[in-house]
């Protein structure tokens, strides 16, 4: 019986939301197109120091972005921040405290007056009374002093079941609230209503699938079945224009869907073969399922020499695509909203591999993607690893190759072998892999830390993880990652295992500071992103 009463209480909440959406249409839908939306007005007691910011989405390219506004001597100020169809944007006026969410269609003029001390704020323009709605109702909401509810998603301590009511309830007091709110304050706008609606709806579907990474990938681990009639239920209610909201919820729910499908990923299929026919394993589907067979050391390091190899081929390439595009065919979709997320997960690929694709997935793109404003950011993408792959390499010394270390049977060996050059100086080691998103995100600040340094006694050792050849030397080149300092090892498999089971690497990157004497002294270094404080500490490393 409490199971028939939660799944009812679910469904009113759904039909709630669903009437919401469906009643009228509130926002512009113009096809996702490129449009801009202009921001200006005044702001009072900005903190000193601190600089007004727009946060905006690109949505092919998953990233948020910060439009730096600086107001002029009376406090105004004017922005034009890129929209793809309508969407959110965040307003940062005060470095300690809240944003201001924005629901803006393309073309839309906002004014704001704000004065950041009493942090009130006025809206004027077409839409100025939604915004001032939302802007009052989360007022209300604060005053209300209720505690922050944190729903840990990968909390494998609760049943999936549990981590279901929980996030309902969550969400089923937030919808209450606002019923309570609206009782006392009838005239609140349609608008307004229906984004703090579908804010409520966002956090509760982000939870739901998030929650996907609880589940075991490689036996393809499922969901109960209730569990993702909810998930569908909210799919089908998922209002236009997508770029509403962020794109968690879509992206998870149609991976899950793409990770379930009965064939197997033809990349699964292409390592095992080449594992068959190259090295004799022998491999089968059950074992690749295997968890604990499949993480030994000898099986991660014939991976990683299969994936080395394969991913040079266009076939593979293809494979690696029509994987994360999975979901796309899984579920029922509008026209352009596939051609949205198709454009999405090309993106993610190429930006992955930091190589161009082959043309025939260049091809295959054109033919999926016809938007001109959707293809653009994967096409200028495309063109930029192009020119990247054509560039010589600079300081191509800076690449070192492994054959006096091919017979180092230990840790131990291998690393004195690498260091020996560098005696009496200090050596920074930055274990890194292409694959890896926070990896590339430190090594755009590698350059100024490296000038920093220049001519001092100081190394910049870099260990590839599960790099391919030409993945590798692209990234190299893009960050202009080379010199006289710099030293860039992509060793077999099994060395750099080995490498990393002797300095504990547990994520990556993993950084570490080898002294003067070749002593591995600190596993916690201030890492690139920190600038000064990098440089500062090596240089009294250096006194030492």
């Amino acid at each position: 019986m409490k199971r028939l009463f939660f799944f009812l209480g679910i469904l009113s909440i759904l039909s709630s939301c669903q009437i919401q959406q469906k009643g009228e249409t509130l926002f512009k839908d113009n096809g996702y197109r490129n449009d801009t939306v202009y921001i200006s007005g005044q702001i009072k007691n900005l903190p000193e120091g601190h600089t007004l910011r727009v946060y905006y989405n690109k949505w092919v390219e998953g990233e948020l972005v910060s439009l730096k506004v600086i107001p002029d001597s009376l406090g105004s100020f004017q922005a034009c921040v890129p929209v793809i169809n309508s969407a959110s944007i965040l307003f940062n006026y005060h470095p300690r405290k809240s944003s201001l969410n924005l629901f803006v269609e393309p073309g839309e003029r906002i004014e704001i007056h704000t004065d950041c001390e009493k942090e009130t704020h006025s809206f004027y323009g077409e839409y100025a009374q939604a915004h001032q709605d939302v802007c009052d109702y989360n007022a209300y909401v604060k005053t209300l002093g209720l505690p922050y509810v944190h729903i840990e998603a990968m909390d494998r301590e609760m049943t999936h079941e549990e981590f279901l009511a929980r996030i309902t309830a969550d969400w089923g007091k937030k919808d209450s609230l606002l019923n309570a709110y609206l009782e006392v304050n009838p005239q609140m706008s349609p608008r307004a209503v229906s984004q703090i609606r579908l804010s409520n709806l966002n956090r509760f579907a982000s939870l739901l699938m998030q929650r996907r990474f609880t589940l075991d990938f490689r036996t393809k681990e499922a969901f109960p079945e209730d569990y993702m009639q909810k998930a569908d239920s909210v799919f089908r209610i998922w209002p236009r224009p997508y770029t509403l909201m962020d794109l968690t919820f879509l992206r998870d729910y149609l991976d899950y869907y793409g990770e379930r499908k009965a064939e197997m990923p033809g990349t699964v299929k292409m390592t095992i073969d080449y594992l068959n026919e190259k090295k004799g394993m022998a491999l089968t589907e059950e074992q690749w399922k295997d968890t604990a067979f499949m993480g030994t050391p000898e099986m991660r390091a014939a991976i990683g020499e299969a994936y080395k190899v394969l991913s040079s081929l266009p076939e593979y390439e293809s494979a690696v695509i029509s994987q994360n595009c999975g979901g796309l065919d899984a579920v029922s979709m509008s026209g352009d909203m596939k051609e949205l997320m198709t454009a999405y997960y090309y993106y993610w690929c190429l930006d992955g591999m930091r190589k161009p694709f082959a043309e025939v997935n260049v091809a295959r793109f054109r033919q999926q993607v016809k938007n001109p404003d959707l293809a653009r950011p994967v096409l200028e993408l495309q063109q930029k690893y192009e020119e990247i792959a054509r560039r010589e390499m600079e300081n191509a010394a800076s690449l070192m190759t492994n054959d006096h270390l091919k017979d180092c049977q230990t840790a131990e060996s291998l690393l004195a072998g690498i260091l020996k050059p560098y005696e009496g100086k200090l050596v920074y080691v930055d274990v890194w892999g292409t694959w890896c998103a926070p990896c590339k995100e430190q090594m755009k600040h590698a350059s100024s830390i490296k000038q920093a340094m220049k001519e001092k006694d100081v190394v910049f050792l870099y260990l590839a993880n599960g790099s391919p050849r030409d993945s590798w030397e692209n990234l190299i080149k893009e960050y202009g990652l080379t010199g006289k300092q710099v030293v860039h090892y992509n060793l077999p498999d099994a060395q750099q295992k080995m490498l990393e089971t002797h300095f504990n690497v547990k994520f990556f990157p993993t950084y570490l500071l080898i002294d003067r004497k070749g002593n591995v002294v600190d596993k916690n270094p201030p890492q690139p992103d920190s600038g000064d404080k990098l440089i500062g500490y090596l240089n009294d490393w250096l006194m030492k």
